[in-house]
């Protein structure tokens, strides 16, 4: 596809799904061959896939460099493009190659659910990577190792955004019932595609190609009480901005919406930035390049697949006669129906980085630091959920007393050090909930 030709890139796009859908095999290219790939991809073949030595490779500190290797393959380009949810879920088979060697995405992506599931459920390959000399300094090294291949995808369309999820079953921590219900979902929005064709015009400027977008997700919606969640869920690039093509005298850009799109002030508040996701990629002190927690978690988690979403309409559906987008002075607005559900009585201290300052324990109800803090509020730092969607355990109220009665004294609780510095896993899981929410 020439990238250069705006009419070209109109014509093949649309039909990409339809190319991977009927495709035989789909060949990954993701670069290059290095020292680290040839370990992970014969680490995984020869030793990862069999599953009765698999234990002792997440306790042996001699395997770190492996593990290592296997998380520096995830990080390749490649898994955080916006296209390869379809063409990996649409493809019948697929293939990865890194220079000469080759795997099936099949070995690939059980391997990483493997390694991602012992992980988040154990953290067992973080305690060893700590022991590791090259590791040692660099705490939470796996920390969010599932969000490595998927933390771009969401902002391709709505299917994309959603079935970022549908790429972390394929090759992460879901179980196969879940990744069932991805395909049946991803299946059903390629029927609906055909159906009703979103139709490409890389010619308009930005917003208005937003807001096409946001228009058709809604529309699309088969659940009308999250139609709107689109605007909850942060997806949207920030492009740099180009100059008008000029095609003779007179002629100018389209002046329906603003050219300039880098400024906060000019990305209207219903087109969620990508800066605002949960996690990005940095690079820790050591040089070494690491995925961190920079935002928390939309509350309105991901469609179909988390055990209870939020409704932020309760069960009120989105009025779509009402849904209307109008160009004002300097910006654009969005309207949609909503209702007043109640009023902010007082304002505390903002959490920075995610840590808890003493005024919110009082604020919340706790008048004694020795006292069980009462469940509003512990079920509020972590919006009454627990991982992946589930209720809240009970054993949250305890890890949140035994953090503050601890901590308090200090005057604020670091959650990042309480992660993970305190040899503790429960209090470690309650407060990755509490970074997630705050």
């Amino acid at each position: 596809m020439n990238q250069k030709s705006t009419d070209e890139k109109n014509h093949q796009v649309p039909i990409m799904s339809k190319i991977y859908g009927l495709a035989s095999s789909v060949c990954v290219w993701i670069g290059a061959a290095d020292k680290d790939s040839k370990i992970a991809l014969d680490f995984i073949k020869d030793e990862v896939l069999r599953i009765e030595r698999f234990d002792e490779l997440c306790e042996d500190i001699a395997y770190s460099h492996k593990w290592g290797a296997m998380v520096n393959l995830m990080k390749r380009p490649w898994f955080s493009r916006r296209w390869v949810v379809q063409e990996i879920a649409l493809a019948n088979e697929a293939v990865i190659y890194c220079g000469k060697d080759s795997i099936s995405w099949k070995n690939f992506s059980d391997a990483v659910q493997l390694f991602v599931e012992v992980e988040t459920t154990t953290h067992k390959l973080s305690e060893v990577m700590k022991m590791a000399p090259k590791f040692y300094h660099v705490p939470g090294w796996f920390q969010y190792v599932y969000c490595f291949g998927c933390r771009s995808v969401r902002s391709a369309s709505l299917c994309l955004v959603w079935s970022t999820s549908c790429l972390r079953c394929l090759c992460s921590r879901q179980r196969n019932r879940e990744i069932q219900s991805a395909k049946a979902h991803l299946n059903a929005w390629y029927r609906n595609l055909k159906a009703k064709p979103y139709k490409v015009d890389y010619s308009l400027p930005f917003i208005a190609i937003c807001q096409e977008f946001i228009l058709f997700s809604i529309r699309q919606s088969e659940n009308r009480t999250q139609a709107l969640d689109i605007i909850c869920r942060p997806w949207a690039p920030t492009p740099t901005p180009k100059k008008p093509e000029i095609k003779g005298e007179g002629h100018s850009k389209p002046d329906d919406f603003p050219s300039k799109v880098d400024d906060d002030q000019t990305m209207p508040s219903w087109i969620p930035k990508l800066s605002g996701a949960a996690y990005a990629m940095y690079t820790h002190p050591n040089g070494e390049l690491k995925m961190g927690r920079q935002n928390a978690d939309p509350l309105v988690g991901l469609p179909g697949l988390s055990h209870r979403n939020y409704s932020a309409a309760g069960n009120r559906g989105a009025n779509f006669d009402v849904l209307r987008f109008r160009k004002r002075e300097g910006h654009f607005s969005m309207y949609v129906l909503g209702f007043v559900l109640d009023q902010v009585g007082k304002v505390s201290i903002r959490s920075q980085s995610g840590n808890i300052h003493e005024e919110w324990v009082s604020q919340g109800g706790r008048k004694d630091i020795n006292d069980d803090p009462p469940q509003e509020f512990w079920r509020t730092l972590v919006a009454d959920r627990g991982k992946l969607g589930r209720d809240a355990p009970k054993y949250y109220a305890r890890a949140c007393k035994e953090s503050i009665t601890k901590g308090l004294p200090s005057g604020s609780l670091n959650t990042t050090e309480l992660i993970n510095d305190v040899r503790s896993s429960v209090v470690a899981e309650f407060f990755r909930r509490v970074q997630a929410v705050i």
